[in-house]
């Protein structure tokens, strides 16, 4: 996880607001930054799909661990 923060942490306040281009679409590099921390989940919730497939019944969820019914 240093890659990510590090270049974060080199960034200036004056940074945050230059315009940069991905897939041709351009936006704040602050805006760059809050759609990548916006994509992640995504790829949390595929992940835990996969798991729920290859495990099953076996499954189970740190996020959501299993309570007793009463």
């Amino acid at each position: 996880m240093e890659m990510p923060f590090g270049c974060i942490g080199s960034l200036k306040p004056e940074d945050l607001s230059k315009l940069i281009y991905i897939r041709n679409e351009g936006q704040s590099v602050m805006e760059a930054i809050q759609r990548q921390l916006a994509h992640y989940p995504h790829h949390v919730g595929q992940i835990l799909y996969q798991a729920k497939i290859l495990k099953g019944d076996d499954f189970k969820s740190a996020f959501h661990p299993e309570r007793e019914l009463g």
